[in-house]
C-alpha cells in the first residue's frame, strides 16, 4: 500500500514532468518557430529568456504565498496558469503573442514550482535530499516528453502547436489527481510578500547568498544548453534535425539515473562537495563538447555533462533547504530560487547574441567561465565553513 506522503511524490514528479515539458518542448522545435514567426536566432534567444524570467520572478511569491495560504492552494494554481500559457501561444501565433505567453507559462511554471519543493521537504524530513531528488526525476521525463513531442512535430511536417495539445490533457489530469490525494485545505486571503525581511535574512547569511550566486551562474550555462542545444548540433556540428532532438535528450535519460543518486550521497556525505565534484565535470564536458571531433565523442560529452549538471539541483536544494528557518522556508526558498533562476535566464540572450557575433563553438566555450566561477565559489565556501546554518 502506498503511504501519503509517497503518493504526493509521484503525482508531483509527474506533474512537475508535465511543467517541465512546457519549456523543454520548445528548443528543438526553434528552426519551425523561427520560420513561422519570421524571428532570428537572437530573437528566439530573447523569447526563451523571458519565459526563464518570468519562472525565475514567479517563485518568490509562489513560495511566500504558499507559507500563508496552503501548498496546495498555490500548486493547482501553478498547473492552471500553465494550461492557460500553452492556451495563449498556440492560439495566437505571432511573436507578440507568443512573447506574453511564455510569460503567463513561466509564471504558472514558478507558481507550481517552489510549494512542490517545499511540499516534498516537509513531508519527507531527513530522507529530503533522496526525495527531492525522485521529484527532478520529473524534470527528465519533462525533458523526454518535449523532446518526444518535438521530434514526432518534426517527422510527421505538422504545425509545431500540435505539440500542446498531450500536455494541455497531461495537465489537466495531473491537477485532478493533486486535487484528490492532497489532505491540505485550500485557503483564500489577503498575503504579502514582505521582501524587506526575507532579503535581510538572505544578505546576513553569505554562505547562503554565496550558493545562490553559485547556482545562478551553473544555471547560465545549464539554461543556454537546454536551449540550444539542438539548434548548436545542426548548425556548428551538422547534426540531422532528428539526430540533434535525440542526442538532446541523452541529457534527460542520465538525469534520471543521476538525480536520485546524487541525493542519495548527499544524504550521506557532506553535500558541498558532491556538489564541486558534479561542477568539476561539466566544466571539463563543456570542453570536450566544443573540441569533439565526431558525433560518438560529441555524444559522450553531452553524457559526461548531464552527469555533472544533473546532479547539482537535489544537491544544492537540499542544502538551501538545510540553510533556512523552517518557518520562511518556502519563501526564502522561492527568493534563492528567483535570484539563481533570474541570473541563470540570460543565458539564452547571451548565445544568442555571442552566436550572432563569433559563432556557436565561442558562445558555447565561453560557458566555461561561468561553470569555472560557479566552481570556485562553492570550493571556497566548502573549505572555509561558510556553508552553515
Amino acid at each position: 500500500m502506498v503511504d501519503h506522503r509517497n503518493k504526493i511524490l509521484l503525482i508531483s514528479t509527474i506533474g512537475w514532468g508535465l511543467v517541465q515539458a512546457t519549456q523543454f518542448v520548445f528548443p528543438p522545435m526553434l528552426p519551425n518557430i523561427m520560420e513561422d514567426l519570421s524571428i532570428t536566432v537572437f530573437q528566439a534567444g530573447v523569447a526563451m529568456t523571458i519565459l526563464n524570467i518570468a519562472y525565475a520572478i514567479g517563485m518568490y511569491p509562489g513560495g511566500k504565498f504558499s507559507d500563508q495560504l496552503t501548498r496546495v492552494t498555490l500548486i493547482i494554481l501553478g498547473i492552471s496558469m500553465t494550461i492557460f500559457g500553452l492556451i495563449f501561444i498556440g492560439s495566437l501565433p505571432i511573436y507578440s503573442a507568443f512573447l506574453l505567453g511564455v510569460i503567463i507559462l513561466g509564471f504558472g511554471r514558478s507558481t507550481f514550482s517552489i510549494p512542490t519543493r517545499t511540499r516534498i521537504a516537509e513531508l519527507f524530513g531527513e530522507r529530503k535530499g533522496r526525495a527531492l531528488g525522485i521529484l527532478f526525476i520529473g524534470t527528465e521525463l519533462g525533458g523526454l516528453i518535449g523532446s518526444g513531442l518535438a521530434l514526432v512535430v518534426v517527422y510527421l511536417v505538422v504545425s509545431w502547436q500540435w505539440a500542446f495539445i498531450p500536455l494541455i490533457m497531461g495537465l489537466l489530469i495531473t491537477g485532478i489527481s493533486y486535487h484528490k490525494t492532497s489532505q491540505e485545505n485550500y485557503l483564500i486571503k489577503s498575503v504579502s510578500l514582505d521582501i524587506k525581511d526575507t532579503v535581510k535574512r538572505i544578505w546576513n547569511s553569505k554562505g547562503l547568498l554565496g550558493l545562490i550566486i553559485s547556482y545562478g551562474l551553473l544555471w547560465v550555462a545549464t539554461l543556454s544548453v537546454l536551449t540550444f542545444l539542438p539548434l548548436y548540433l545542426q548548425e556548428a556540428k551538422g547534426f540531422s534535425p532528428e539526430l540533434a532532438t535525440v542526442v538532446f535528450a541523452f541529457l534527460f535519460i542520465i538525469g534520471m539515473i543521476t538525480k536520485p543518486i546524487a541525493g542519495e550521497i548527499s544524504d550521506r556525505i557532506e553535500r558541498p562537495k558532491v556538489a564541486l565534484g558534479g561542477l568539476l565535470l561539466s566544466i571539463g564536458a563543456m570542453i570536450w563538447l566544443v573540441i569533439a571531433p565526431s558525433p560518438t565523442y560529441i555524444g559522450l560529452a553531452v553524457v559526461a555533462f548531464s552527469i555533472g549538471y544533473k546532479a547539482q539541483p537535489p544537491v544544492i536544494e537540499s542544502l538551501l533547504v538545510d540553510m533556512m528557518e523552517d518557518e520562511y522556508r518556502g519563501g526564502d526558498l522561492g527568493a534563492a530560487k528567483t535570484i539563481a533562476t533570474g541570473i541563470g535566464a540570460l543565458g539564452p540572450a547571451y548565445i544568442g547574441f555571442v552566436v550572432e557575433r563569433a559563432g556557436y563553438d565561442i558562445a558555447f566555450l565561453g560557458l566555461v567561465g561561468f561553470l569555472s566561477a560557479s566552481a570556485l565559489i562553492v570550493a571556497y565556501m566548502t573549505f572555509t565553513n561558510k556553508l552553515k546554518r
